[in-house]
């Protein structure tokens, strides 16, 4: 374009905000949700938790995974702009997609497995990590930390001590992704001229 502006610039411009359909919405949850996802599976520090052994392999991606999303969760369902209702049906959503999504996942037997391994962990974080998803940057950050002490403890037998460098990169990792996901949730509100199905506003 003339003068240099380009087009992303120039839509930033005209539209600050991005109107979306619920579908649309959960779709950014999980686009989000993914990129950490991916960026912690791919990780090399964290790649030694693992090694070459499928089972651990498997039981890191679905601890992070699981991780992650209670994050996510905690951060969205934290937004009092929205009822709970709809705070719910986008939360069953977003759990539900991000499950279905999994290597391997082809029964609903499976699917219904993680769906319990999900409120069991979220209510195991709900006593371990109160403060998650809230305003307390500094309690939120030692949350965290805790979160990533414990993850890794569910898939390696060493002793925490010989695990350090391993927990501190976790631990660097969900800090990124809370960052994203408070972010979401802070730019996000109803649109109140929509009756019927929610719709979102994001703030660019």
């Amino acid at each position: 374009m003339p003068g240099g502006i380009n087009a992303k610039m120039a839509f930033k411009e005209v539209s600050p905000k991005l109107q979306l359909s619920f579908e649309e919405y959960t779709e950014t949850w999980l686009s989000v949700l993914n990129e950490y996802y991916a960026q912690a599976l791919g990780d090399k520090i964290t790649s030694e938790l693992v090694g070459k052994d499928n089972d651990s392999l498997v039981a890191y991606s679905l601890e992070m995974g699981t991780v992650l999303l209670i994050i996510a969760m905690r951060h969205w369902q934290s937004s009092k702009r929205f009822t709970e209702a709809v705070r719910q049906k986008v939360t069953d959503k977003i759990v539900s997609a991000f499950y279905s999504g999994l290597p391997g996942n082809d029964s609903q037997e499976l699917q219904d497995e993680y769906l319990r391994f999900f409120r069991v962990k979220s209510n195991i974080f709900l006593d371990l990590c109160p403060g998650l998803g809230g305003r307390n940057a500094e309690k939120q950050k030692m949350e965290l930390v805790g979160m990533s002490r414990y993850l890794v403890a569910q898939v390696s037998n060493r002793p925490e001590k010989d695990n350090q460098r391993i927990i501190e990169q976790v631990g660097m990792i969900l800090m990124k992704a809370a960052a994203a996901f408070s972010m979401l949730a802070a730019n996000s509100s109803p649109n109140p001229q929509m009756i019927g199905k929610p719709r979102f506003i994001v703030q660019k």
